[in-house]
């Protein structure tokens, strides 16, 4: 009995320190069986199953991923790799993110969401994409490492 009540405390004290808040992280990532993946800004997200499928809201981006072709999603503070999934019904393919002389040039349809942030999550530009070739967002940045999310699709960059 001694011994079940110690490990019950020990358990109970790792437990407390293993506690992790998701406001600790930047991005909830999801990954699917074939490896596609997509990042939704974790602040304010909402994940739902219903139906066989998790649907995660971001804001105003959304995604829904058949639970049976799902492998795993986590909390993270990089942005995935390979954004590849479709949001909200549009895929990555459809814009043009390049670095630009102290910016970052967007090309995506007209009136989609970019959101420029530094490698440490801070919001440095915001806009909404003209539809034309090349929108700059972020005049004056430094050269390093930016996260360029359009319409919720994030995708890293580096100004040199």
């Amino acid at each position: 009995m001694r011994f079940m009540k110690k490990l019950f405390v020990i358990c109970a004290a790792l437990w407390s320190v293993a506690v992790v808040r998701a406001d600790d992280y930047a991005y909830l990532s999801v990954v699917d069986l074939a490896g596609g993946s997509a990042s939704f800004a974790s602040s304010g997200a909402k994940i739902v199953f219903a139906d066989g499928m998790l649907v995660v809201t971001s804001g105003d981006v959304s995604g829904s991923f058949d639970l049976s072709t799902l492998d795993y999603m986590v909390l993270t503070n990089t942005v995935s790799e390979d954004n590849t999934l479709a949001l909200s019904g549009q895929s990555v393919v459809g814009a043009d993110v390049r670095p630009g002389e102290g910016c970052v040039l967007v090309t995506a349809e007209e009136g989609a969401r970019v959101c420029v942030y530094t490698s440490g999550g801070l919001e440095v530009a915001t806009g909404a994409a003209s539809g034309k070739e090349g929108d700059r967002f972020g005049d004056g940045l430094q050269r390093g490492v930016y996260v360029v999310s359009v319409n919720g699709v994030s995708t890293k960059i580096v100004l040199k």
